[in-house]
């Protein structure tokens, strides 16, 4: 199923014709997996990534039901994940991954289905 793209999306891709998922980059490397409805303003729901590969992989294999796999922070309560390293580690929030260079980016990468 083909995407409209998203102004600033890294990735995006339709779930059916009522849900998409959208890869926002942020700062410092990070990113942010956004659930919502095509074409609107705000989004239902989202999940705040340290890796951008795995957030992009995660808007590819992910079927909309929980929660996607590889987040550190779930914005609508502000959980922790605490299967992610970063708990695990007891890594200071925000911060950027070791291995993240500076000004990453992989805009333009399409996400199929």
């Amino acid at each position: 199923m083909t995407a409209p793209a998203r102004k600033g999306a890294l990735a995006h891709r339709l779930l059916n014709d009522d849900l998409e998922v959208v890869v926002y980059g942020m700062a410092f490397g990070n990113t942010r997996l956004v659930l919502s409805v095509p074409g609107a303003p705000t989004y239902l729901a989202g999940w705040c990534f340290h890796d951008t590969a795995a957030s992009i992989a995660a808007a590819a294999s992910w079927d909309g039901e929980g929660d996607p796999d590889g987040w550190y922070r779930r914005l609508s309560d502000d959980t922790r994940n605490p299967d992610h390293a970063c708990a695990q580690q007891g890594c200071a929030e925000p911060s950027r991954p070791a291995d993240t260079p500076a000004g990453m980016s992989v805009a333009g990468t399409t996400v199929s289905t």
